[in-house]
């Protein structure tokens, strides 16, 4: 059974995808926390607040890289929130 949480997040992934920014902001709080894990090799890491926050990282993502392909292989879920893996 697919959780409410990994099917909202599949929808990011599709918005991602499609490049349908709109359509991944509608999916978020206004309020969301977004964050990636400090990496000196990626100049997006770090967290961001809100839906300007999410804009921000889009941004500096498109600017710093070429993503082709992102791909999950697997959507992990615990008691408290959601984890993914992409492979």
């Amino acid at each position: 059974m697919t959780s409410s949480y990994v099917t909202q997040v599949q929808g990011l992934y599709v918005a991602f995808a499609k490049g349908d920014v709109a359509a991944l902001l509608a999916q978020l709080s206004p309020d969301v926390e977004w964050g990636e894990p400090e990496n000196p090799f990626n100049p997006a890491a770090g967290t961001r607040r809100g839906h300007a926050g999410v804009l921000d990282w889009l941004r500096i993502g498109h600017a710093a890289e070429e993503i082709e392909v992102l791909t999950p292989q697997r959507f992990l879920t615990d008691a408290t929130g959601e984890a993914f893996r992409a492979g």
